[in-house]
């Protein structure tokens, strides 16, 4: 993970301070070093810092700091310094300012209670545009999980987080967990997986089985609020439920463009031109008007007309509609073909109607709109229907559907990104939402 992302943590930058937290005799340390870049890592064991610096022939100094308690462990240019210290005891007016950190796993190396203390101190080590590396082991049954969700709770406000890379654990690991992660992380720090229990002999508390059920009844009655769709969310969603909020209103179109959208749509257009986009429960999304506009091909597919027949005459667009047995429904095709939103069950459409898509912007929701049980049936046809280097966004409240269960949705063939997050309005909140997830879906 370091070599293949270490471009990313330096940034084309020179003499890049570099923290190590628990650096043990970490050889990344002396690959920094060679580079020209300073290094910085604490330890409590200074049989490890004696190690590093003689297995490496580097020639070395022993100070003592009284105000650590400990000892600073210095190489002769003093671009390596390791402190032998309780890691507590080590603070910015020691050392501060850093560019980077490289996190090869401390955090859950550490007493349980301590974790929020240890944050702090990393925070308050990472200086400005600061650039850290963090692994981090997915064993998604341990009693008190470190995961991406957990950490972005206790990092905010100014950290961002961007999940960048996962690989299968060796054989020697996979006995505990699944998947071994990369997070570069601006101003952001998580941790890797260091305490090795099994599984079978750590015991979720009945406190973690209260709170999975609470979540469970608030996703159930969650009020969910994307740019097409507003509703009391019930256990089973029908067409003819859904058909009937169109007719009745009660879907709160928002007309205008989702905050998200105008944020990445960069990213999903990716510097091509006329982009088959698709958007699935596509209502009257005033995305399809943009993208239209700027020239690229929009598919839609929505089991109420009513929206369909709006969005044409709203925006004041020509239209015809065609009956397409194929599908059980109707296709809304604008006068130059470029849009085209087919009024059916969603499960009716599939590659065989359209395929190819270059993007895929998922507004409203869609996934988390669905009936529960039918969520992977949705997954499979939006995979099928991605064709070759297709970006697809996907917004969802944190609530519903979590990073874990998108990647294992999308696995062979597809990469997933945590790309952004947006904090709930105090509507949501009630509900036990606290945010939503950009999620930025690649096909490879």
């Amino acid at each position: 993970m370091f070599t293949k992302h270490v471009d990313k943590l330096l940034n084309n930058r020179e003499k890049v301070k570099t923290f190590v937290p628990l650096c043990g005799k970490a050889v990344e340390m002396k690959w920094l070093w060679d580079k020209g870049h300073e290094v910085v890592g604490v330890e409590c064991g200074e049989e490890a810092l004696k190690e590093f610096f003689e297995e490496n022939k580097i020639g070395y100094s022993i100070v003592e700091i009284p105000e650590l308690k400990g000892k600073v462990y210095k190489s002769d240019d003093g671009r390596i310094r390791l402190y032998c210290c309780d890691f507590y005891l080590f603070n910015a007016a020691i050392e501060s300012g850093f560019g980077a950190v490289w996190d090869s796993g401390a955090l859950n190396a550490i007493n349980l209670m301590d974790q929020e203390k240890y944050v702090a101190i990393i925070k308050s080590l990472m200086g400005n545009k600061c650039v850290n590396l963090t692994v981090i082991d997915d064993a998604t049954d341990w009693e008190i999980p470190v995961n991406f969700d957990k950490m972005r709770t206790w990092f905010k406000d100014e950290f961002s987080v961007e999940a960048s890379d996962y690989v299968k654990a060796d054989e020697k690991l996979q006995s505990f967990v699944d998947f071994r992660y990369v997070n570069a992380l601006i101003n952001w720090c998580l941790t890797e997986q260091k305490t090795m229990y099994r599984r079978s002999e750590r015991k979720r508390t009945q406190t973690s089985r209260a709170n999975s059920g609470h979540a469970t009844a608030a996703v159930k009655k969650a009020k969910h609020q994307h740019s097409d769709v507003s509703i009391e969310r019930e256990d089973h969603m029908t067409v003819d439920k859904w058909t009937k909020l169109w007719k009745e209103d009660k879907t709160n179109h928002t007309p205008k463009l989702c905050t998200m959208f105008t944020k990445h749509v960069d990213k999903l257009i990716n510097s091509r031109e006329r982009v088959k986009t698709f958007v699935p429960l596509c209502g009257k999304a005033v995305e399809i008007k943009w993208l239209w506009d700027k020239g690229h091909e929009v598919v839609g597919v929505n089991c109420g007309d009513k929206a369909l027949k709006e969005f044409f005459e709203e925006n004041k667009i020509g239209y015809s509609v065609v009956n397409i047995p194929a599908v059980k429904g109707k296709l809304y095709k604008s006068e130059d073909g470029r849009i085209r939103l087919y009024c059916c069950d969603f499960y009716q459409f599939n590659s065989a109607i359209e395929s190819g898509f270059g993007a895929v912007w998922d507004h409203s929701g869609s996934l988390i709109a669905v009936d529960l049980a039918e969520q992977e049936k949705y997954v499979d046809i939006i995979k099928s229907l991605m064709g070759e280097k297709c970006v697809n966004l996907t917004v969802l409240d944190e609530l519903s559907v979590n990073y874990d269960k998108i990647r294992t949705w999308f696995t062979d063939g597809f990469r997933v990104e945590a790309s952004d997050h947006a904090k709930a309005d105090r509507n949501l909140k009630s509900f036990g939402i606290k945010g939503h997830q950009l999620y930025t879906i690649f096909k490879i």
